[in-house]
C-alpha cells in the first residue's frame, strides 16, 4: 500500500477523481489538476504558470528584432495556455507593436507538428523567437528554431542544453518543489 497516489498532468483529473471516491482512505495528488468540489484524500498541485510566461515574456519581447514572436503550445488545457496569458501579457506591456502567433498541436508527442508549426511562423510571419510549452512538441520547434538561426524558450526545466546556442531561457514551474511539499505534507502527517 501507498502512501499517496500522485497523477501528472491534466489529463489524469478524472481517473484520480474516481480512485478518490473508490478509495476513501488512500491519499492521492493530482499535478495541473483540480475540482469544483476537492474530496478530503485529494491535493491538487498547482502553479501559476502565468507567472512563468510574463517572465519569459519580457525577456521575448526586448530581445525580438522583428517584433513576430511565436508561442507553439501542446494542448488548449489550462496548464498550457496560462503560459500563453502570462507570456502575451508582459509583450503588450513592454511593446503593443509586437505581434504573438499561437498555435496548438493537439500533441504532447508529436515533435513532427511542432516543427511544421513553428517553420510556418518563421517562414509566413517572421517570428525571431518562439516560446514553446508542448512537451515532445518542444524538440520539433526547436529543431525549426535551429535551423532558421531564431530563438526559442523552454518550459517546466532549465531547456538550454538541448540547443545552448538556441534557447536563451526556459519558463519554470518547479514542479519538483510542489512535489516535495505535498510529500513532506503527507509524511508529516
Amino acid at each position: 500500500e501507498s502512501d499517496l497516489i500522485i497523477g501528472v498532468g491534466f489529463q489524469l483529473t478524472d481517473a484520480i477523481g474516481k480512485a478518490a471516491e473508490l478509495y476513501p482512505e488512500q491519499k492521492f495528488a493530482i499535478i495541473d489538476g483540480s475540482y469544483e468540489d476537492i474530496a478530503h484524500n485529494v491535493k491538487p498541485i498547482l502553479f501559476n504558470e502565468e507567472e512563468a510566461g510574463y517572465a519569459a515574456g519580457l525577456v521575448a519581447a526586448n530581445m525580438t528584432k522583428t517584433n513576430k514572436i511565436g508561442f507553439v503550445g501542446g494542448m488548449d488545457i489550462p496548464s498550457v495556455t496560462n503560459f500563453l496569458i502570462g507570456f502575451e501579457k508582459a509583450i503588450k506591456e513592454e511593446n503593443k507593436d509586437i505581434k504573438v502567433l499561437s498555435q496548438y498541436a493537439n500533441s504532447f508527442t508529436d515533435a513532427a507538428k511542432g516543427k511544421a508549426i513553428a517553420q510556418q511562423m518563421i517562414n509566413n510571419d517572421n517570428a525571431d523567437i518562439i516560446f514553446t510549452a508542448g512537451g515532445g512538441v518542444n524538440n520539433g520547434a526547436w529543431e525549426s528554431c535551429i535551423e532558421n538561426n531564431i530563438k526559442a524558450i523552454g518550459v517546466d526545466m532549465p531547456s538550454n542544453q538541448f540547443a545552448p546556442n538556441t534557447i536563451i531561457t526556459s519558463a519554470l514551474k518547479n514542479i519538483g518543489t510542489g512535489l516535495k511539499l505535498t510529500i513532506k505534507d503527507t509524511l508529516d502527517g
